[in-house]
């Protein structure tokens, strides 16, 4: 797993997040990081784990100016559409390191704790690893991820990230 770019063409900067919305297929997200959170047993004699090892990959998908549309946007556009691409990139990336955090954070005590059980009871276990994985993910959302743009027709525009919310993590 690793970074996919979706490729958006556009002449402005709100041209840019309209298409990107319609590209990500969703009228808020200009990305999305994913994970993939595996679990590996080996058993004992009596079918309890013995030992269990947790891997965890992302995968980032985000947005990318792919050039214009039409016409060369004018220097405020341009500018404008860098921005929304380094607020959205540090923003996935966020998530990428949120979800390594907190699988770090964990991940030696809940192998250890999968230890004995049967594969079934080992997935509560597995379930506070995934829970961890979505609280990270919410934190970030508390303060960012919401990137907007106001062009006040003269050649000024301010490009802002506010906080998404609450809910869009799985």
């Amino acid at each position: 797993m690793g970074d996919k770019l979706v490729n958006v063409k556009a002449d402005t900067a709100q041209d840019f997040i309209d298409n990107a919305h319609k590209a990500m297929r969703d009228p808020k997200k200009l990305g999305e990081t994913t994970y993939d959170l595996q679990v590996k047993f080996k058993f004992d004699s009596d079918k309890t784990i013995a030992k269990a090892t947790m891997t965890l990959k992302t995968e980032t998908t985000r947005v990318h100016w792919a050039g214009p549309a039409k016409a060369k946007p004018d220097k405020a556009n341009e500018q404008a559409i860098k921005q929304i691409e380094d607020l959205n990139d540090a923003h996935e990336a966020a998530h990428r390191d949120g979800y390594q955090k907190a699988f770090d954070k964990l991940h030696d005590q809940l192998e250890q704790e999968m230890v004995g059980k049967t594969q079934k009871e080992a997935q509560q276990v597995l379930d506070k690893m995934k829970d961890a994985l979505r609280d990270a993910c919410e934190k970030l959302h508390k303060s960012g991820g919401m990137i907007d743009v106001k062009d006040d027709g003269q050649g000024h525009i301010k490009v802002t990230e506010s906080a998404e919310g609450p809910g869009g993590c799985k």
